[in-house]
């Protein structure tokens, strides 16, 4: 018994790092084999099922799950769509104390600052929300839980499996609130120690109603509703569907145009060797015997190559293509995908356009739909932050710079703009880059190193203040002495 618990205590380090709740990453810590089996099912017939199946009871959020899971694995194509909006944005954010009760202490105002740099640093925010964010947009849902870390004075996350949760409604707080199945630890497939062990990994109140649930089931719901304060959900649409999953259409396509195309291009090499044997007034000058003989030595010289083939014949031979290459490019397709754009009454360009100004458009509108989710997690980690901790009649304000690796020149600069005119300073100094419980420390590094005297910039606006600045000098007019002689006349 004494070699289970040394496991055990091996294990707790990897189950308390796990950031997702998947029970494939808990099977996998327990050696427990899973059942995956992605490509067995990544074919266009099993897409075909599922797509079939959106918005009915039968579809199956795993299989969905596992088909979209081997795709991002395996197709760089759909890798790049997916890295594509989970790793869009520059996760540079700022935080600041709000006085949100009268009894406040202005005394209070630097431990609590300091507490909300602890939390919020703590987050990991970086690493998070490209998790989040990526999982959502291959799993259609995600659901999250955050409890309190004392002993770390931040927040852990959690994402549960979405399998095992269903919207109910949004709270009063903007979070969503969800049900969540207690059935799912006994699915993991492990024995009653491990499950034990596994859940001293889980939010307190997951515990307590699974031991609730275990010891008296007509005490509690098996599905029971999780608080809005701590937990949230965020869908991409009513059906908890991945819709970029219809790309998979596409990528069968394509598959089928390669193999199309290397089959055209070594059809291109094979050659056909035709033989004739000569005649004169309609009579053969080789005997049949002979004929089959001479192409019997030819063939045995034309093996060696595969793609090529000898024919014999008597009579002329021609080889005709039923169809010509033709020279000119169909523009059916692209004219189709146009129209459904107009047929919406919107401009075709924005969305196809090849364009600088038509890209830069994409850009934004596909940057709005990503910060739509960034938005819902903030407004989440918000109301978690200040419900999980008393920060003296103080409130925790998180915010996210809308910043992105497309456009980071042209926010940097209006940042800059701004901090000259006085207005966010905080938010130019973020935007650069340093993160700002970083601020003091380098400050305090720069005064140590001298910088200020080692290094000499330019003098400007953006590094003299007024009272540095010298005074004008008005140039004087020189003054021309009159030659006392002048106007004396002799």
């Amino acid at each position: 018994m004494e070699k289970t618990k040394d496991n055990f205590a091996l294990r707790r380090k990897q189950i308390s790092q796990l950031y997702s709740g998947s029970d494939i990453e808990l099977r996998r810590i327990f050696n427990k084999t899973t059942q995956f089996g992605g490509r067995g099912i990544y074919t266009e017939t099993y897409l075909d099922t599922i797509l079939a199946s959106v918005g009915l009871s039968s579809l199956n959020i795993e299989s969905v799950k596992k088909i979209s899971s081997y795709a991002y694995a395996t197709d760089p194509n759909y890798t790049a769509i997916m890295d594509y909006f989970s790793k869009m944005f520059l996760w540079r954010y700022y935080y600041f104390p709000v006085k949100a009760k009268e009894k406040a202490s202005e005394g209070d105002y630097e431990e609590m600052y300091n507490l909300m740099t602890e939390i919020i640093d703590g987050l990991s925010i970086e690493t998070t929300l490209p998790e989040l964010i990526g999982a959502l947009y291959l799993e259609g849902s995600i659901y999250l839980y955050s409890s309190k870390n004392t002993t770390s004075k931040t927040i852990s996350t959690i994402m549960l499996n979405s399998y095992y949760c269903k919207p109910v409604t949004v709270s009063q707080y903007g979070t969503g609130v969800y049900q969540f199945d207690l059935k799912y630890f006994d699915d993991l497939g492990l024995n009653a120690e491990q499950i034990e062990e596994v859940l001293k990994y889980f939010p307190k109140e997951l515990r307590t109603l699974y031991h609730t649930y275990k010891s008296d089931s007509s005490k509690i719901n098996r599905y029971p509703v999780l608080d809005g304060r701590y937990s949230t959900y965020v869908n991409l649409n009513d059906f908890r569907f991945p819709n970029r999953l219809i790309t998979l259409k596409s990528l069968f396509n394509y598959k089928t145009y390669q193999a199309n195309e290397v089959e055209r291009s070594s059809s291109q090499l094979d050659r056909i060797i035709t033989h004739k044997i000569p005649s004169f007034q309609n009579q053969l000058l080789f005997e049949v015997p002979e004929v089959k003989a001479l192409h019997t030595s030819m063939s045995k010289i034309i093996s060696k190559d595969k793609r090529t083939k000898l024919m014999t014949t008597f009579g002329e031979a021609q080889i005709h293509p039923l169809q010509t290459e033709s020279s000119v490019q169909s523009q059916s397709l692209d004219k189709g995908h146009e129209a459904i754009f107009r047929t919406a009454g919107l401009n075709p360009q924005l969305f196809v356009g090849v364009t600088k100004e038509a890209l830069d458009i994409s850009l934004v509108r596909d940057k709005a739909v990503v910060w739509a989710i960034i938005d819902k997690v903030m407004s989440f980690y918000n109301v978690a932050i200040n419900n999980l901790y008393n920060f003296k009649g103080y409130q925790a304000q998180l915010n996210m710079l809308p910043i992105t690796h497309f456009d980071e020149k042209e926010k940097m600069d209006l940042y800059r703009s701004n901090a000259e005119y006085g207005i966010g300073r905080l938010e130019a100094i973020v935007a650069s880059g340093t993160k700002q419980r970083d601020i003091v420390h380098k400050s305090i590094l720069e005064d140590f190193l001298k910088l200020d005297e080692i290094l000499k910039p330019l003098a400007s606006s953006h590094t003299q203040t007024n009272e540095e600045k010298e005074p004008e000098v008005k140039e004087e007019k020189p003054v021309v002495k009159k030659d006392e002689d002048e106007g004396n006349e002799e």
